[in-house]
């Protein structure tokens, strides 16, 4: 990403920011290992501006990508972080996927993981995509999504059993 974009996406965040009455305290464009380019936000009392299960931050970087591509004229793909959340939330993501594969692992049985949200579901997915003897699929329809962790030999058709409530 060019100077000029992230520029202009600091640019917009805290003007949004101000007007939603918040300060930005530290503001940082960065690439983020394999999970692309991240928007990180420092404010004070984030509790509203997260919301609960993130649902009000999600809301925020829809609308400051929209903001972005309006002014640039193009997409830009970014992920907005404010006082670490994300990066809390994928390292809870990432532990809860990790002892999940170690139950498969040892009882050989299909674990189904709670719904979650598409970025929570990438998350499982990346973290889990290298580990040898087990898969990932994710099964249901939004907002019951879930991630589905089985072993890797395991061929029967998991999505009938899930639908017949067998899993």
């Amino acid at each position: 990403m060019d100077e000029q974009i992230i520029e202009k996406i600091t640019q917009l965040a805290k003007k949004l920011l101000s007007l939603m009455n918040y300060t930005v305290n530290d503001i940082e464009v960065k690439q983020e290992n394999n999970l692309g380019w991240w928007l990180m936000l420092k404010v004070e009392n984030p509790q509203v501006l997260i919301g609960q299960k993130g649902i009000n931050l999600a809301s925020f970087q829809h609308l400051l990508r929209i903001l972005v591509h309006r002014e640039l004229n193009q997409p830009v793909n970014f992920v907005v972080d404010i006082n670490d959340y994300k990066k809390r939330k994928i390292f809870h993501l990432q532990s809860m996927a990790f002892q999940a594969v170690r139950r498969v692992k040892n009882s050989r049985r299909v674990e189904v993981l709670a719904p979650m949200s598409a970025f929570e579901r990438k998350i499982i997915h990346s973290s889990l995509a290298r580990i040898k003897g087990i898969k990932t699929q994710s099964l249901g329809e939004e907002p019951n999504r879930r991630v589905v962790i089985k072993p890797q030999e395991e061929e029967s058709d998991l999505q009938d059993k899930f639908i017949e409530g067998q899993v």
